[in-house]
Parts: structure tokens; C-alpha cells; sequence
């Protein structure tokens, strides 16, 4: 019997190698095989292997396992958390597990073989006195309570200067117009998923964005110093300090509020277990659907198109 998961058309590469590093998790705990559907829609088949237990067998998944998730109504947000459950399930028949799956309590049995299961060979670039900020533009932009304000990549830039002496800034991103818009004088690289993983990867200085990409070249590189991001990640300004999401949560990573000023991690835990609780007793809870993001070939590609042309004509906005 076997854990599956399955790439889909629309979905981003930190979204792919959450579902698939959970999904090499959960049925190692399970003592189960492994296996992934539709590798030919993986973002990174170019330049990452990834581990298949069974990648040759044709396997048919008769069940599902939908991860918990919650509406809060008020931040208008899909939350997740650690959905205990899926350890503790009765398998009889081979299952496929639906879901955001960004918690690192997922990858409890493998979170110090996570190199070994994403492997990645890397072309060195000097970065010994560098920070790279990981800004994300794209589709971000049209969430204004999701966008990060310059004033956070300001802070963390002179927070960079003062505490590690640190000068050099590079620009990872999505979105190069919308970057030079940012800080017209840094470089950008940009237009190539393995660049920008590449950049990452080897970076001893980062401040990231509230996206899932950053994740994975982080925790499977060398040399990580100091990771800022921002305090309750998804909506970094809203004014019940809720960690939205819940997973977006992880260790050692420097945690930096509108202010400028860092949340120790007292704060950080009374700050999680309260959304939690909010959650569990305030606010409906739904399981994911795959119909959110079971879209046809060609409206992705009509709305790629739109997004191609609002993003010249408006890059900040767009």
C-alpha cells in the first residue's frame, strides 16, 4: 500500500515540494511506499530529483485524505495547521493525501534527509558578503493584505547593515519590474527557476518574502546565518496578530514585525496557540477541495496572458 500525491498544472514549486516532502513523511511514519502522480507537471524536473518509491508501478488511489483547513471570515484567509490526523489513520487501501501540508512536523521523519531527497547540484556563486532579499511581486500584487510593504525589506535591509555588517544586497524574485521599481540600483535575477533557487540555496544572509519558494533551497542548502521573514506571515499587518498560517511557523528563522523589531519566541508560541484556539472555536472549518484548483489548461494560460499585459502596463500593481 502507498501515500500518493499529485502535481497540478497551476500549482507553484514551494507548493509542489511541501505536498511532496509531507507526502515522503507521512508514509515513511506509516511504514508505507510512496508515490506521485503526474511528475511531468513537477516545476522542477529540470534541475531536481526528487525520491519515488515506486515511480514505474501504476497505482490507482481509491481514497483521499483531505487536510484540515480554516476559514477565518474576518482575514478573509484559507488557514492550515498541523493536521495530527493523517498519523494516525488506519490504511487499507493506498491513499493520496490533498492539502497545503507546510508544517514541519510533516517532515518529523525525514527532516535531516531532506537533502538527500531533494537533490540539487548547484553552480557556485560568491555570496560570502551578501544578503538576498527574496521579494515576491506576480499575482501577490492583487492581495493587498498578502503584499509585503517596502517598509519591510527597508527595515530588514538596515537591520542587515547594523547588526551584521552586512552591504551587499541581491535581489531574488518573481517579478523584475516590480523589484526595480523597489530598489532600482540592486542587482535582480530573475526569469529562471534555478537561478533564483540557486541564489537561495547558497546564501548565508536572506530575507524572505511570505512565500513557500524559499523554503526548500534553505533548509536543503549550506551556510544558513540568519533567515528574517515576516512576523504572522500571510497577513503581516492585520490588526488580531494572528499567525496566518499557522504551518508558516519555522525554527530558528528571525520573525520581524511591522515596527521593525523582532518577536522572541515566547511571543511567537502565545501568538500561534491563540490563532489556534481562535480557530478551533471561532471560525468554521472546511477540507480542502481539489476542485480550487482543478483549472482547465486554457483559462490558466487566458489569465497568464492578462497578468503579461496588466504587468507592463502597471508592474507595481500588477
Amino acid at each position: 500500500m502507498a501515500i500518493g500525491i499529485e502535481f497540478k498544472e497551476g500549482q507553484g514549486l514551494g507548493n509542489q515540494l511541501w505536498n511532496y516532502s509531507a507526502g515522503v513523511g507521512i508514509s515513511k511514519y506509516l511504514g508505507l511506499d510512496f508515490h506521485i502522480l503526474n511528475m511531468d507537471q513537477f516545476k522542477g524536473n529540470d534541475f531536481l530529483s526528487l525520491y519515488n518509491s515506486s515511480p514505474e508501478c501504476s497505482i490507482a488511489f481509491a481514497n483521499e485524505f483531505n487536510e484540515k483547513i480554516y476559514i477565518d471570515t474576518e482575514l478573509k484567509y484559507k488557514s492550515s495547521s498541523f493536521d495530527s490526523r493523517i498519523f494516525n489513520i488506519n490504511i487499507k487501501e493506498n491513499v493520496i493525501i490533498r492539502g497545503l501540508f507546510q508544517d514541519e512536523r510533516y517532515l518529523t521523519p525525514i527532516i535531516n534527509c531532506l537533502p538527500d531527497l531533494i537533490k540539487f547540484n548547484p553552480k557556485y556563486v560568491d555570496l560570502d558578503n551578501v544578503c538576498i532579499l527574496n521579494i515576491r511581486g506576480g499575482e501577490f500584487k492583487k492581495h493587498l493584505n498578502f503584499m509585503l510593504k517596502k517598509s519591510y525589506w527597508d527595515n530588514a535591509i538596515s537591520h542587515m547593515k547594523e547588526t551584521y555588517d552586512i552591504n551587499n544586497f541581491i535581489i531574488v524574485t518573481d517579478d523584475f519590474k516590480y523589484s526595480k521599481l523597489l530598489f532600482p540600483k540592486l542587482d535582480i535575477i530573475s526569469n529562471s527557476i534555478y537561478e533564483c533557487y540557486n541564489y537561495i540555496y547558497q546564501a548565508k544572509y536572506i530575507v524572505v518574502s511570505n512565500s513557500s519558494f524559499s523554503y526548500f533551497p534553505i533548509k536543503t542548502g549550506n551556510n544558513k546565518n540568519i533567515i528574517i521573514a515576516p512576523a504572522f506571515w500571510a497577513r503581516p499587518y492585520n490588526k488580531y496578530e494572528r499567525w496566518c498560517s499557522i504551518a508558516n511557523y519555522y525554527k530558528n528563522w528571525k520573525y520581524m514585525l511591522p515596527n521593525g523589531c523582532f518577536m522572541d519566541e515566547g511571543s511567537i508560541d502565545i501568538s500561534r496557540n491563540k490563532t489556534e484556539n481562535f480557530y478551533l472555536t471561532s471560525s468554521s472549518c472546511e477540507f480542502f477541495s481539489n476542485n480550487d484548483v482543478n483549472i482547465s489548461s486554457h483559462i490558466v494560460r487566458f489569465k497568464a496572458l492578462v497578468k503579461y499585459v496588466l504587468n507592463l502596463i502597471l508592474p507595481r500593481y500588477f
